[in-house]
């Protein structure tokens, strides 16, 4: 949570930026996906949300909808989302204009507040922070069931291999992602 929140923070200074080799025209597109990334991911976060036993499975995903709702709760049109009940679909956007003077303040409070309390080792007060962003509403639970929709199936990740080829030259052999193309791979590797 504070990772993401430090990452969403900094990622408009055009100092680090350039770090990157950036070009300066590109830095408002670069800022502008990392922050729709940042609300996309905490809305994608309901995924891992278990209402029935109304707790999180993952800890970042946790964190993730933690940045999300500071970010929601900015106000001034920062975030919007769109619920198209017809497709189910969630329509995430976020107001570039916006990310210094509406975005960055609100986040930057966020991470004041967890290291004011990681730093006085106030338990209680981080515990309360964190329960209260974290507990999923019910017009967040409506949402949860258009991202789980369109969730995307697990990747494979396969592992692509290579040979010297009879002229000497180096061959590059490539596997679908998919549990064949895993098996197929690890085959290949290591035929006797």
């Amino acid at each position: 949570c504070r990772a993401d929140s430090c990452g969403l923070d900094l990622c408009s200074d055009p100092g680090l930026l350039s770090l990157f080799n950036i070009p300066a025209e590109e830095h408002a597109k670069v800022v502008y996906t990392n922050w729709l990334w940042g609300v996309r991911s905490g809305l994608q976060a309901l995924e891992f949300y278990s209402h029935e036993q109304r707790k999180w499975r993952q800890a970042h995903m946790q964190g993730r909808y933690a940045i999300f709702q500071v970010l929601l709760a900015a106000g001034s049109g920062f975030v919007t989302l769109t619920h198209r009940a017809e497709t189910n679909e969630v329509v995430v956007d976020i107001d570039p204009e916006l990310i210094e003077s509406v975005g960055k303040p609100a986040l930057g409070e966020f991470l004041k507040q967890i290291h004011i309390y990681k730093a006085t080792a106030d338990l209680a007060a981080a515990e309360n922070l964190f329960l209260g962003l974290t507990t999923v509403s019910e017009p967040m639970l409506a949402l949860q069931a258009a991202v789980l929709a369109k969730r995307s199936p697990k990747g494979v990740f396969v592992q692509c291999n290579t040979s010297l080829g009879a002229d000497g030259q180096v061959v590059l052999h490539e596997f679908p992602p998919t549990f064949t193309g895993l098996i197929e791979s690890f085959a290949d590797r290591f035929r006797a």
